[in-house]
């Protein structure tokens, strides 16, 4: 009959289930870089570790170690091949293009994943031994927090678990070989970290925590270390004074106090009577008064009427313009400031001896200071003040 030469269409596949390791979704591309670190000739074990982790987060690291080595149902034969298409493609992605080049074509993921491992897996003695090194002359300096000294003591730790990984025994379902080894790796570790503490803070600490029975664990360890330190600083931040702030300091010379009769303006002497400056009362001419000619400038003992005029003439029209050798004996020696002898006095030549006008004038090259401007006179001083 024509009814039985029609032919049944083959039935649909199974569909797999989202959690099985045989499922790739729409997220799954061949094109995904699956981690950031890249294979070079140096980096295997980083290198390794980080793919594994990524594979195994997408319950696909059983088709590369071997755990799932063909189809099993409901995954066909094309699926089998698509998803090791999937594991090549994100592994080779991971690799350098220097190291890229001078690997053959693969397309199942377990044999490049073997090749790999004994290409670039050197061994691990040496560096087993430079990290056991490293962590035993771990410390902490006295700057350094317990939360950094703990992190650099970790990463040497979990490196070294990676290349020598725990005891596993599976020779009955009541053997505790493998937690017994996992508790006396955690006591080991514990030791490292209290011995590499800083022994001027943590002495007590350390000493408290090994005669605690039993031990506690690491992570209890370095809670009691960081609660340590934290009271420990916030004392200090108390009993501590501030820090000094930086202060310019002056080095201020103490001129010679004024004169009985004299004011002081601005560090220089000022005279009470003709309040000029560079003298005091008790050195000033202008109001001194002749008993002889009752003239202003001199007293009796300096009059030229009574001793006499040196030219030898009479008269007031034949003064001299210079003072008297006395005068000028004491218009030298006065006293100054030492704010004055700085420049602050228009006549500037009377406030210097001749050895500080010669140490002023090496500072400018040794410039030749004319003897007048060491010793000279008061020029056009009018010593009679009339």
């Amino acid at each position: 009959m024509a009814g039985d030469d029609i032919i049944n269409p083959p039935p649909p596949p199974l569909k797999i289930d989202a959690s099985s390791p045989f499922f790739l979704g729409p997220q799954d591309r061949p094109g995904d870089f699956i981690t950031p670190t890249r294979l070079t000739h140096e980096n295997y074990a980083d290198w390794a570790a980080d793919v594994q982790l990524a594979l195994v987060a997408r319950r696909k690291f059983v088709f590369v170690d071997g755990t799932i080595s063909s189809p099993v149902p409901p995954c066909t034969e094309s699926d089998w091949l698509t998803i090791n298409a999937m594991l090549v493609s994100w592994i080779t992605n991971t690799i350098t293009p220097e190291v890229k080049s001078t690997l053959t074509k693969y397309r199942e993921a377990r044999r490049l994943w073997d090749h790999l491992k004994h290409r670039f897996s050197i061994v691990n003695g040496p560096r087993i031994q430079q990290i056991k090194s490293s962590i035993s002359r771990c410390e902490q300096t006295k700057n350094m927090p317990v939360s950094t000294y703990y992190g650099k003591l970790n990463a040497l730790w979990e490196e070294l678990s990676l290349l020598e990984p725990p005891i596993r025994c599976s020779c009955c379902s009541t053997c505790n070989v493998s937690e017994l080894y996992s508790q006396r790796h955690e006591t080991t570790k514990l030791h490292e970290f209290l011995m590499g503490l800083n022994s001027d803070y943590f002495s007590h600490l350390r000493s408290t925590i090994l005669s605690s029975d039993p031990l506690p664990t690491i992570d209890r360890a370095y809670h009691l270390a960081v609660q340590d330190e934290r009271v420990r600083v916030s004392q200090q931040s108390v009993v501590e004074p501030p820090a000094p702030t930086d202060v310019v300091g002056f080095s201020v010379k103490a001129s010679r106090p004024p004169a009985r009769g004299s004011s002081s303006s601005g560090g220089r002497v000022v005279c009470g009577k003709c309040h000029k400056n560079g003298h005091d009362s008790a050195s000033c001419w202008a109001h001194l008064t002749c008993s002889h000619c009752h003239k202003k400038g001199h007293d009796s003992t300096h009059c030229y009427e009574l001793h006499g005029y040196p030219d030898k003439t009479k008269g007031p029209a034949s003064r001299p313009t210079t003072a008297p050798p006395a005068r000028a004996h004491a218009a030298v020696s006065t006293p100054v400031s030492s704010s004055a002898a700085s420049g602050s006095s228009p006549s500037s030549s009377s406030l210097f001896t001749a050895d500080q006008w010669t140490a002023l004038a090496g500072l400018f090259g040794n410039a030749q200071v004319p003897s007048n401007r060491l010793n000279g006179p008061h020029e056009g001083a009018d010593w009679n003040g009339d």
